[in-house]
């Protein structure tokens, strides 16, 4: 809900001023001391001191673990990914003028076209022993940018690695790009249309087969960047493993979202069939929030609008059907009597029982138990 419905401060999620019919807690001053003591190690227990991410380092772990599970498509490409963040934690942050949001912290990712994630890198400062990016092809003796680019553009030169399979291509676009591969290579050579600095006309350049494929599967990272920045958590804090967890927790709700598409796709569901990212997130709200939950607090039927006790014909059911996991995960499913009369939801009849949990109405009578039925997954 935080991501979908904007409000002013986090507070007034828990408002019942705001009525958020999501919420399981009016009480602001408990939902402030939770996220106040909301930590992920033990700082006494930790021992590895050159962990700057130790804050977080769990959290990351168990969500990678998750990512790599996932069944691999055929082309995978790596990009960089932003984490938003204001917070003063210099040791990690990143600043880039360029962008939208200039003060982040990076992550390097691995995804596929299907904007899934199959696997990430928190990037925590250049003194890692495991970061040392400034020349990574030291022993590929390439031609340098400066003479490849006197060549003009399409010109690439290549070494390959007869031992390992992997092929380093370096080629001359707007600017010299490099890529490395180890199931495609530069043949066979095809043509790109590009602009001419001395002529109108668009000009035919050679390209390497690895450009090719790389253009054609692109995007993979922007896609999940721009899905979670639609619904982006945003909680003020001046924590900075807070923005990452939470962060975290985007990217779980939008690879769930990406899932559950591919699989639809699998079975031939039609697009207008599926579920979008913004119901797929107020989904996975109710059933994390109803499941396996009891509502102790809860109001014992509505008072009468009206005298008679008959139902008005043609009224729509007064609560939506329940998601299947909170529907059948059979806590707190409880028959309590109604003041108000609604048709069963399996039977059709006029009843006044209606579940403490669900809100639905349903038959509790000696000839049949339409209450059970309902919440018994057949």
């Amino acid at each position: 809900m935080v991501g979908i419905a904007v409000l002013q401060a986090y507070t007034l999620y828990w408002s019942k001023a705001t009525f958020c019919s999501y919420c399981w807690c009016y009480d602001t001053k408990k939902i402030s001391t939770l996220k106040r003591y909301m930590h992920f190690v033990d700082n006494n227990a930790f021992t590895n001191i050159n962990d700057k991410l130790f804050k977080i380092q769990l959290v990351i772990n168990s969500l990678r673990i998750q990512c790599l599970k996932i069944e691999p498509e055929e082309s995978h490409l790596i990009d960089e990914q932003d984490i938003p963040s204001k917070t003063r934690y210099t040791k990690i942050r990143q600043y880039n003028p360029k962008k939208p949001q200039k003060w982040a912290f990076k992550n390097l990712v691995r995804a596929g076209a299907f904007r899934l994630m199959y696997n990430f890198y928190n990037y925590s400062g250049k003194n890692e022993a495991t970061d040392e990016r400034d020349n990574r092809t030291a022993g590929c003796p390439l031609m340098s940018n400066k003479v490849i680019e006197k060549e003009g553009r399409g010109a690439l030169d290549y070494r390959f690695d007869n031992n390992s399979g992997i092929i380093i291509v370096k080629w001359v676009d707007n600017s010299t790009v490099q890529l490395t591969s180890n199931f495609i290579g530069v043949e066979p050579l095809s043509t790109i249309k590009r602009g001419s600095k001395t002529k109108r006309d668009q000009t035919n350049v050679p390209c390497p087969q690895i450009v090719k494929s790389y253009n054609e599967s692109m995007g993979g990272v922007d896609l999940v960047d721009m899905l979670i920045s639609l619904y982006r958590i945003k909680v003020g804090t001046r924590r900075w493993y807070i923005k990452i967890f939470w962060h975290l927790v985007d990217v779980a709700k939008v690879k769930g979202c990406n899932l559950y598409r591919r699989h639809q796709d699998q079975h031939c569901v039609p697009k207008r069939s599926q579920i979008p990212l913004k119901c797929f997130s107020l989904y996975l709200t109710e059933s994390l929030i109803k499941h396996n939950h009891v509502d102790f607090n809860a109001v014992t039927g509505r008072p009468a609008k009206r005298n008679s006790m008959e139902p008005i014909s043609g009224r729509k059911p007064a609560t939506a059907t329940p998601y299947d996991d909170s529907k059948y995960d059979q806590v707190g499913h409880w028959p309590i009597p109604s003041e108000i009369k609604q048709r069963c939801r399996v039977c059709k009849a006029y009843v006044q029982i209606q579940c403490e949990k669900c809100k639905i109405y349903s038959c509790l009578v000696a000839n049949r138990n339409c209450f059970r039925d309902f919440h018994f997954k057949k």
